[in-house]
């Protein structure tokens, strides 16, 4: 017990002089559930129709989430053998929500 104390309490030393966070045991749940690894969980966001134009509801979305510590805006590096997660620069971010992020304007809804 005291030596896991003592390790997060590391762990949490490295991330703050490093402006990194250390993962959560749940994120290190989703990082060695598989052999695979699948770290790049789908998802999607089903809302009632508005008149909107789709992009500008789309970037209003990532507006409210925001670009601090949430997962949409970090990436995992590895120290000393742990994960943290490290905040995307400016050119990363774009890159990522360009690649991973989209509308479908194949779904209809009536």
């Amino acid at each position: 017990m005291v030596t896991v104390v003592i390790k997060d309490i590391i762990h949490n030393f490295i991330g703050w002089l490093l402006d990194l966070d250390p993962l959560t045991s749940n994120d290190e749940t989703w990082l060695y559930d598989f052999p695979i690894n699948p770290v790049n969980i789908p998802s999607f966001l089903v809302i009632k129709k508005t008149k909107t134009d789709p992009d500008v509801m789309f970037h209003k979305m990532f507006k409210a989430i925001g670009r601090g510590r949430h997962r949409c805006g970090v990436k995992m590096i590895k120290i000393f053998g742990k994960y943290y997660f490290k905040k995307l620069n400016d050119e990363e971010y774009e890159r990522y929500i360009n690649v991973y992020c989209g509308i479908n304007y194949d779904i209809k809804s009536e």
